[in-house]
């Protein structure tokens, strides 16, 4: 099983990073997670795919849980949220056909 939790965003990933690091957590520099965060995104895409079960969640919301908006099983799309953020209708397009 592979857990995909992702943001919208690159400047989300900066905030929340910086806000855990003026509370006394773990800082990383700003152009590592702006690199990661798209150079990542298409090689979780694969793992994801690749995987037994496949779970996409949007992080996304402040002071929310992350949220379930795809399931996948054998690389094949199960399960969809009816509207889907813009980060994983970008990410996921060719995927989306249930």
């Amino acid at each position: 099983m592979v857990l995909h939790v992702g943001v919208g965003a690159p400047e989300l990933s900066v905030a929340r990073v910086k806000g855990r690091a003026e509370e006394g957590g773990h800082d990383v520099p700003e152009d590592k997670i702006r690199a990661r965060f798209d150079r990542g995104q298409p090689l979780i895409r694969q793992a994801v795919l690749q995987a037994d079960r496949g779970m996409v969640f949007d992080n996304s919301g402040l002071n929310e849980p992350p949220h379930l908006v795809l399931l996948f099983a054998g690389g094949r799309l199960v399960q969809a949220e009816a509207i889907l953020p813009n980060w994983v209708l970008t990410g996921y397009t060719d995927d989306l056909l249930i």
